[in-house]
C-alpha cells in the first residue's frame, strides 16, 4: 500500500459562551466519504422518528457526543434507530472505566460517558473529568 499524505487543520474559536464552538478539525482523508450533490428534484422531505428523548447537554460542552447518540436513536435511511446500544468488553476495557460491558439505554448518562472516552481519544489536550476542554465530530466518530 502506497504512503498516503494527509493533513488535518484544526482551529479553535472563542464564542461567547467558552461550553460552545470550541474546535474545528478538518482532516484530507475525510474527502473520500464525500457525499455528492443531488439534483434538487430528489430531494425529498423526511420527518424521521427519534426513539430517544431530546438530550441536555447541562453545563457541559458535550454536544459532539450528544449529536452521536442522538443520530443512533433516530431512524434513518438505513434503518430504525436504536434505544439502547451493546458494548462488548473489549470496547469497555478500552473506555478508560468510563463505559462497563453490557446494555446502556441511549440517554444523557450514555452521551456523558461517551463524551469521557471521546476526549481521552481526540487530538486535543484535556480530557473530562476533570477538565472540560472541548472535542469534535472526528473525535465523537
Amino acid at each position: 500500500m502506497p504512503y498516503e499524505t494527509f493533513h488535518t487543520h484544526i482551529h479553535r474559536y472563542t464564542h461567547a459562551d467558552p461550553r460552545l464552538g470550541r474546535h474545528v478539525r478538518h482532516d484530507s482523508r475525510s474527502a473520500r466519504y464525500a457525499v455528492g450533490v443531488l439534483p434538487k428534484r430528489s430531494i425529498a422531505k423526511v420527518k424521521w422518528v427519534r426513539r430517544i428523548p431530546i438530550l441536555d447537554q447541562l453545563s457541559l460542552g458535550k454536544c459532539t457526543a450528544e449529536a452521536l447518540t442522538g443520530a443512533r436513536g433516530t431512524d434513518n435511511a438505513a434503518g430504525q434507530g436504536l434505544t439502547s446500544v451493546d458494548i462488548s468488553p473489549a470496547a469497555a476495557a478500552k473506555s478508560s472505566g468510563f463505559l462497563s460491558a453490557g446494555t446502556h439505554t441511549l440517554d444523557d448518562d450514555f452521551s456523558t460517558a461517551f463524551y469521557s472516552v471521546e476526549t481521552r481519544g481526540d487530538a486535543y489536550p484535556g480530557q473530562y473529568p476533570p477538565t472540560d476542554t472541548g472535542s469534535d465530530a472526528l473525535g465523537a466518530m
